[in-house]
């Protein structure tokens, strides 16, 4: 956050490198860049901003309650653990309360910053709090777009979006259903004009 107010960050470029004694190869890390010069390197790669006008996604609060609902699961062993300790006292209980609090928090920043953002060439994946990670997918190299749903996102109407390329697997959660499909049938039509 220090960092995001003093407008630096750092941008890495990742090749695609099938050989793993090579990986380290194909990525190169650019620290201390600011948002302009950012803006200079996207100008050059993609010949033109990122941050110009964009359909943007925002995920559904199902993202929100299934990250408390898993933090919920993994703090209900120390709450199990201070109830059987018996040597155990309020300050451990009070502890156990600011962890479930400060995570809390945490997991509802991430919610907020969380979105992507549909461009005519690319998909930009926003996410993280302390460190904001900007994830550009160029549509041309796509190899496989798939939607998903769990039995829990069923009846909200919620899906996922699993996008593979040559790199690997990026994935967006809790998004309206009608809309990931409509986006994927989109996609996948660019991909196979091309």
């Amino acid at each position: 956050r220090l960092l995001r107010w003093m407008d630096i960050g750092v941008l890495s470029l990742h090749q695609v490198n099938t050989d793993p004694q090579r990986k380290d190869q194909g990525t190169i890390y650019i620290p201390g860049i600011n948002t302009s010069a950012r803006e200079a390197v996207w100008q050059l790669i993609f010949g033109r901003s990122l941050s110009e006008a964009a359909e943007i996604q925002k995920p559904k609060i199902g993202l929100l309650i299934s990250r408390m609902v898993k933090l919920t699961v993994l703090m209900l062993p120390l709450l199990v653990l201070w109830y059987y300790n018996s040597d155990a006292g309020a300050a451990e209980l009070w502890m156990i309360c600011m962890l479930f609090v400060i995570l809390s928090l945490y997991n509802l920043m991430y919610y907020r910053s969380y979105q992507f953002k549909v461009f005519p060439d690319s998909l930009v994946k926003t996410h993280g709090v302390w460190d904001r990670k900007d994830m550009v997918i160029p549509i041309n190299g796509l190899v496989a777009v798939t939607v998903s749903q769990t039995v829990w996102q069923r009846g909200v109407h919620t899906a996922n979006l699993h996008i593979s390329t040559a790199s690997g697997e990026i994935t967006f959660r809790h998004y309206d259903r009608q809309d990931l499909v409509d986006l994927s049938n989109r996609l996948l039509y660019s991909v196979e004009k091309e």
